[in-house]
């Protein structure tokens, strides 16, 4: 739980409590809130790089979501679990470039799988 100090609400600025930033607590939901905002910033970048024709601003949004979802899983402490999510997505890009499949088509599908939660 939060811990929050009293204040005086009819100070300007003040919302009725000043949060204890030094408590355990505070520093774990600031945490989670990151990790939680980086995931879903991976999130929307692998729907953007789904939608947007291939191309070079697509593979910038592709790569930029991959870091996101890379971080976002090792702040949570599932780093294992991110490279071998994002390891298995860029393996199954190469298998279907290697039988040929495009690569931007390839990196847009593989995309829509990992935002279904496929990877």
């Amino acid at each position: 739980m939060l811990r929050a100090w009293p204040c005086d609400i009819s100070t300007a600025g003040c919302s009725g409590a000043i949060l204890d930033t030094s408590s355990r607590d505070y520093v774990a939901f600031q945490e989670a809130v990151n990790a939680k905002l980086l995931s879903d910033l991976s999130k929307t970048g692998g729907v953007a790089a789904t939608l947007i024709p291939a191309g070079a601003i697509a593979h910038t949004i592709n790569a930029t979501s991959e870091i996101a979802g890379l971080y976002a899983n090792f702040m949570k402490d599932r780093t294992v679990r991110g490279g071998v999510e994002t390891g298995t997505q860029q393996a199954f890009i190469w298998y279907l470039e290697k039988h040929g499949i495009p690569s931007g088509f390839a990196t847009q599908f593989a995309n829509g799988i990992n935002v279904l939660g496929g990877f």
